[in-house]
């Protein structure tokens, strides 16, 4: 709510072939780190289709860049089915995790469980399936499917991913409960609304809005640890520091200070 998306964020679907890789382009020159980019190679992929190519250019954050050239932090992904449009976020999406920080930095929300679990098998695949590299830290990947119970909010707590995939209606329960550890830095949040065409439909539409107008995370990190081992809710309220205090009424928008990216082939209705 309140954001805008400037005309300049918008990517839009190329002449070419969708698919087809950019001659003379590389995922390196795109500024893709090394071991994303060793990875990519590993699964075949070793050139950007132009959606890629288009996307990492304007999303992708650069060591040492001008302040004046950082990325905008609306963007719009407008492009053909089978483009590669998943891999256009996913990679300046996994280049700005801090694999240091335990907390969740970027939220991707999908409007089908089938899409869910394609985009966190990419996901593993390119994140190199929650394997520590040379300095120890590794990027942690998972999913929200389903009705929430206590034993996912637990999980996501105590071992709280990098970055989380999910629908709808399960984001929109722990994103507005304010339990979801997300990173500390508002500025370094990405959220991103994958189909927005079938995200805008009547039955997921109310979840969205409640992810969109979410309010800023109750949790931090040790927190949620603390509260995931307390064994009542006595122990759960001392851990979050209120001695059972009633939470504030209002707070900061979990994303206003963070990116927001929606991607779709098209966009036949209103955006949520």
């Amino acid at each position: 709510p309140g954001r805008q998306f400037c005309s300049a964020a918008v990517l839009r679907a190329a002449r070419a072939s969708p698919a087809s890789p950019c001659r003379g382009s590389s995922f390196a020159a795109l500024g893709v780190p090394s071991v994303l980019a060793s990875r990519l190679a590993a699964l075949g992929m070793r050139r950007p289709t132009p959606v890629q190519d288009a996307a990492m250019s304007l999303l992708m954050k650069r060591p040492g860049a001008s302040p004046l050239a950082e990325p905008p932090k609306s963007a719009v992904l407008r492009w053909h089915t089978g483009s590669g449009k998943t891999l256009a976020y996913l990679l300046p999406l996994l280049a700005r995790v801090d694999p240091r920080e335990r907390a969740v930095q970027c939220v991707i929300v999908v409007p089908t469980r089938e899409l869910c679990l394609q985009t966190l098998r990419l996901l593993k695949a390119v994140s190199g399936h929650g394997r520590a590299n040379k300095k120890g830290n590794a990027l942690r990947v998972s999913s929200a499917m389903g009705r929430v119970n206590t034993r996912m909010e637990s999980e996501l707590r105590c071992q709280p991913p990098h970055v989380l995939v999910g629908t709808p209606q399960p984001l929109g329960v722990l994103l507005h409960s304010r339990v979801l550890p997300l990173a500390s830095n508002a500025a370094a949040r990405v959220l991103v609304l994958d189909e927005v065409d079938a995200l805008s439909e009547p039955h997921r539409a109310p979840h969205v809005h409640r992810i969109l107008s979410a309010p800023a995370p109750f949790w931090t990190a040790p927190q949620a640890a603390a509260a995931a081992a307390a064994p009542s809710s006595r122990h759960t309220a001392a851990a979050m520091g209120g001695g059972g205090e009633a939470r504030p009424r209002s707070a900061p928008e979990a994303w206003r200070a963070g990116s927001v990216w929606l991607v779709s082939e098209s966009f036949r209705k209103n955006l949520p």
